[in-house]
């Protein structure tokens, strides 16, 4: 519940029952649905707007809202979705409780796209689109098979690359929805679904402005309901808990949350893991199934007691920094079988399945291949990260000091995961983004933030190193900086690029680059940013964009040598969200599309040096292409500015 400091005052916030929360990349975090409170405590401004709808509406809320947690400023949106030829609106999963929203991010080939995505509870989903305000809410045309009611749904990494290089390898636009729904067996039964959905998300130029692509993912070992579903630094996704079903003692159909134990109890924990070749699911251990909760102390002798493994309706499981997973709660009724009547037909009693004590789950990467667990200096350890306080910009390059595991496996993949937000069995929050980096020494990775943030709303991040043997870390904590955030462009032309092989385009789309801002007076470096990039137009041109909290002033802007291109310096009247534009000249003198000795030797020579064996320039033990950089630099072929 929140209350903004400054809002419209004719523009209240709508009463809500069981909201869904989602962050926008601008930092601001949208609320979405739930349900009113009675109609003593509805405000009048909303009361002409009720009389207008048909009563089986009526308690439905009418509006998504804002709120922009660094200026307290709350703002109203549109919510009318056009499902139907009226154009009125409509009973939906958007104006219900919780709906299953996730913030998705689209690559087109020039820029990332965001959307907000709801995929359930019902068949159908929805896409809104910024400025998120004055658009509305988007039907899909694409419906999912089945209704997954008290089932869940997970953003899925990119499994494209463990170290991306491209915005796509980085970008997420998929969701697994998993379990729930309901299937009548008979008067008494109803089995929730084994199976899981995996939604791919992609951009539209005219409306609905979102594509979704509606595929079959793995099978579980068991039917649930009211699960968890936990993403692990890994990529893996830990299912716990649930129900397999719902149970009617009267046979009269009326079976929503009501169901048998233990018979319906799923104490199993599957492991859903991502390969080339498709899913894999493990049963891993189980939930605990003692029976000696707290709240059995109350219970009457012949009233079952709860296992304290038991995760159902109102539980949470959420990851731990040290990689465990927590699960804690449960408070709903259940039915259970009591004695026999004496012409054989049993009874079933309802009780209170209520678990106040809180379990630990250790994934399987928290055990050497023997079995024993593993301690502080068998996983990759965070030793020191720079700069600290670790405030970080978009695409910002950070350093990070780090110990291997006595194993020695290198390290794979770094990843930010963002802490849950998980209520009945929906996580709005929970989302892992693979960051770019480079082995810089034995102990040292140079990483870089995420490049968008539509891939990473702003706020804290836990910070994982994954080695080669699928080992996490200990996480440390970071954040990325949200308010006031702006982006810069920056115009790059590729001198000479016309007329490259469709291989080449493809490798400068597969090759970041790196600039620095300098103090313009001492040279100190201010900030390293490594951008993404794309293939260049016709003229050689690459539109980036740069997100960084630099103050206004004037800065060195010095910008890498670029595979065949030399670096740049470029002394810059810097103003957050201005358009910038510069030129890389082409160091590729001999024309083989490379920069080595032979440009070097190329470059000495038409400065009168002939005959050089050998010409380490800045006697760095190697020939390449810094060292043709350095030479054009000093006999003026590439001059700064």
């Amino acid at each position: 519940m929140y209350e903004p400091e400054r809002r419209n005052t004719d523009e209240p916030p709508e009463p809500r029952w069981y909201p869904s929360v989602v962050a926008l990349p601008d930092g601001r975090m949208l609320i979405v649905g739930g349900i009113r409170y009675d109609g003593n405590r509805i405000a009048k401004d909303y009361e002409a707007a009720y009389q207008t709808l048909p009563d089986r509406y009526q308690g439905r809320t009418l509006y998504h809202e804002l709120f922009d947690p660094c200026t307290g400023q709350y703002e109203r949106g549109l919510f009318r979705v056009p499902d139907q030829s009226d154009g009125q609106r409509h009973d939906t999963d958007l104006n219900r409780t919780y709906p299953r929203l996730h913030l998705v991010s689209l690559w087109d080939g020039r820029t990332v796209q965001a959307r907000v995505v709801s995929t359930g509870p019902s068949i159908t989903s929805y896409a809104l689109k910024e400025d998120w305000v004055s658009v509305v809410w988007q039907r899909l045309l694409t419906a999912r098979n089945v209704g997954r009611s008290d089932g869940t749904s997970v953003l899925l990494p990119n499994f494209r690359a463990d170290n991306p290089h491209t915005m796509a390898e980085q970008a997420l636009y998929e969701v697994m929805v998993i379990g729930g729904g309901y299937v009548r067996q008979d008067d008494y039964i109803s089995n929730a679904h084994d199976s899981t959905e995996i939604l791919t998300f992609s951009p539209l130029t005219e409306a609905p402005y979102t594509h979704m692509e509606v595929r079959n993912g793995p099978r579980l070992a068991f039917r649930r309901a009211h699960l968890n579903a936990v993403l692990l630094p890994t990529g893996q996704i830990l299912v716990i808990g649930g129900i397999s079903g719902t149970f009617d003692p009267d046979g009269a159909g009326e079976q929503v949350r009501r169901w048998l134990y233990p018979d319906q109890l799923v104490l199993a924990t599957e492991l859903l893991t991502y390969t080339p070749a498709g899913w894999q699911v493990e049963e891993v251990a189980a939930a605990p199934a003692e029976l000696n909760d707290e709240v059995d102390d109350q219970r009457p002798p012949d009233v079952p007691k709860v296992p304290n493994g038991a995760r159902v309706y109102h539980s949470t499981a959420l990851l731990l920094p040290d990689g465990r997973v927590l699960a804690a709660g449960s408070a709903t009724n259940a039915y259970y079988r009591s004695d026999y009547y004496d012409d054989g037909r049993r009874d079933y009693l309802p009780m209170d399945f209520d678990n106040y004590v809180p379990t630990l789950y250790s994934p399987p990467y928290l055990f050497k291949p023997d079995g024993s667990p593993r301690g502080a200096n068998d996983r990759p350890r965070i030793l020191l990260i720079n700069p600290a306080p670790t405030e970080l910009d978009y695409q910002q390059v950070f350093k990070v000091t780090y110990a291997l595991s006595n194993e020695g496996a290198a390290i794979r993949s770094v990843v930010l995961v963002r802490p849950g937000a998980v209520t009945h069995s929906v996580n709005f929050e929970q989302r892992l983004v693979r960051l770019h980096f480079v082995v810089a020494s034995s102990n040292g990775l140079h990483i870089t933030a995420p490049w968008d943030p539509a891939i990473a709303p702003p706020g804290w991040y836990m910070l994982f190193l994954v080695d080669g043997n699928g080992v996490p870390s200990e996480a440390a904590w970071v954040r990325l900086k949200g308010c006031g955030l702006q982006a810069t462009q920056l115009t790059v032309t590729l001198e000479g690029v016309q007329g490259i092989s469709a291989e080449q385009a493809e490798a400068i789309e597969h090759s970041p680059m790196t600039l620095e801002f300098r103090n313009a007076a001492m040279g100190a470096t201010r900030a390293s940013y490594t951008l993404p990039m794309m293939r260049p137009d016709e003229q050689g041109r690459v539109v980036l964009r740069l997100w960084s909290d630099l103050p206004a002033g004037v800065y060195e802007l010095y910008v890498y040598p670029y595979r065949s291109w030399l670096g740049r310096r470029v002394r810059l009247s810097w103003q957050p969200g201005g358009s910038y534009s510069l030129v890389l000249r082409n160091g590729d003198v001999v024309k083989d599309n490379v920069v080595d000795y032979g440009d070097l030797l190329s470059v000495l020579a038409q400065q009168g040096l002939e005959g050089l064996s050998e010409a380490d320039v800045n006697c760095d033990g190697v020939v390449d292409a810094e060292d043709a950089a350095l030479v054009a630099t000093n006999t003026g072929t590439q001059g700064d500015e």
